[in-house]
């Protein structure tokens, strides 16, 4: 499913705001949480309680914003956007405007009842990453995200070899 926000939410509030925000759709949930980590570099508490909106009835525990914190460390001005449209290596992971990501159905998204693995692609990476969501009740919530974090390749401005 494509997915476009006209802006970057930097609070709870502002991403509360967006006329996409919802929880009815893992799909949806997916690209929320996406949106939510490129406001991580500007101010980290206002991300986390982003997440722990998306996250519903689960907060973030310590360890998982510790999870979060170092894997965006060092990264944290790129790695989210480099799932949006347009953001590339060579570009430092510039995304287009208004801002458009696209996250995905394969034949496992629906493999465990309650369950959504869905997935997303990025230039800085040769293979899609995947967001797990859980349903509660109509609801889907992010349940799982670590494989959004691993490293990916570096922005140009970065890398000492291009």
């Amino acid at each position: 499913m494509h997915f476009t926000y006209p802006t970057v939410p930097m609070t709870d509030e502002q991403l509360k705001a967006l006329p996409e925000f919802g929880f009815d759709s893992p799909f949806k949930v997916a690209s929320l949480l996406l949106l939510s980590l490129c406001a991580w570099s500007q101010d980290r508490e206002a991300c986390y309680q982003m997440i722990d909106t998306l996250k519903g009835p689960q907060k973030m525990s310590p360890m998982d914003r510790q999870f979060v914190r170092d894997r965006m460390m060092g990264k944290g001005d790129y790695l989210a956007r480099a799932y949006f449209e347009g953001a590339t290596p060579d570009n430092n992971y510039t995304p287009n405007e208004p801002y458009s990501i696209d996250v995905e159905e394969n034949a496992y998204t629906y493999n465990d009842p309650g369950y959504a693995r869905v997935q997303v692609n990025t230039t800085g990476a040769d293979s899609p990453r995947y967001i797990t969501l859980r349903q509660k009740g109509e609801e889907w919530f992010v349940w799982e995200f670590a494989g959004i974090l691993p490293d990916i390749r570096k922005p140009k401005a970065e890398d000492p070899w291009a």
